[in-house]
């Protein structure tokens, strides 16, 4: 019970010692509630306690996505590229976060200054792969779907083919991809389901729906719970759902599924749902579109 363990975390953290891990627990709690400087309030007391924590620091990092601090996120970046010049990760989220500050042409910048700083590190293919994959980020990161989805098909790795084909709009080539992926298959064909009814595609929605339906009756409580609401017709308790702690890049996707599936609790599910839709990287633009793309009450649920 979400609600319970926050009270409890909270127990945690009152007193003459505080627990570290507590308060890194209150700031997901709040990340997952969209509650963002509440939940920095917290992750930063947890990382005063204990600053080398890497969860903590990764958490930080997420809360710090959510509330825009793009030139702090941008000084960590660049200080652990001094020490990891080969990271491709870490030139690719530069560019992220320089799209976000609109420095397009920095961003354009990191590519060819990655694949020049690397050129005695790295093999030619290595070099081209990055190259690919930092231009798709470069793309995405634009709005331009087609460039992106065309350079990712050119990379190896099923979570790029899957990536490529749903922005490609190839949702049964994306549906088959996802029988290669080794975890969170559920959230991947509920981003089938979404984009298959929103296109009118109502024997491929319901087939991906109910195969992550199955796929969450096999998780946890609270996977099991949320399986049982989408393949319900009664409505859940909307409270309930939207104080889940799913991680922010997951809960989005469950609580857009949720609006299509229950009309009447489109609008609760979908304003936490645009909240939690911070992300810098896929499929943050395909989920504004579905939020814009309709007024409630458009689509009809008749499953």
């Amino acid at each position: 019970d979400p609600i319970l363990a926050e009270n409890l975390f909270i127990r945690s953290v009152t007193g003459t010692s505080p627990c570290a891990h507590g308060y890194n627990a209150l700031a997901y709690y709040y990340l997952c509630l969209g509650d963002y400087p509440r939940a920095m309030e917290f992750v930063e007391k947890a990382v005063k306690l204990m600053p080398e924590k890497s969860s903590f620091l990764e958490n930080r990092r997420e809360i710090m996505v959510a509330l825009k601090q793009y030139d702090r996120l941008l000084e960590e970046v660049r200080r652990k590229q001094t020490r990891f010049p080969s990271d491709g990760e870490l030139a690719a989220e530069e560019i992220r976060l320089l799209l976000r500050k609109n420095e397009i042409k920095l961003a354009e910048d990191v590519i060819n200054g990655f694949c020049q700083a690397n050129d005695d590190r790295l093999t030619h293919d290595d070099i081209k792969d990055w190259r690919n994959y930092l231009e798709s980020v470069l793309a995405y990161g634009l709005g331009k779907t087609e460039d992106y989805a065309e350079k990712l098909a050119e990379l190896p790795g099923v979570y790029f083919q899957f990536e490529a084909a749903f922005s490609s709009g190839n949702l049964k080539e994306a549906a088959q991809s996802i029988l290669e992926i080794d975890e969170s298959q559920e959230i991947y064909h509920l981003l089938i389901y979404i984009a298959a009814e929103l296109k009118g595609e109502q024997k491929l929605a319901r087939s991906q729906l109910s195969l992550a339906v199955r796929l969450l009756q096999t998780g946890t409580w609270e996977d099991k719970a949320f399986a049982a609401h989408l393949a319900s017709r009664r409505p859940p308790n909307p409270d309930r759902i939207c104080a889940s702690t799913y991680h922010p890049s997951e809960k989005r996707i469950i609580l857009t599924a949720l609006g299509l599936r229950f009309p009447n609790q489109r609008a609760r599910y979908f304003a936490l749902a645009k909240e939690l839709n911070y992300g810098l990287s896929f499929p943050t633009h395909f989920l504004d579109e579905v939020f814009t793309s309709f007024k409630d009450n458009v689509l009809v649920d008749n499953h």
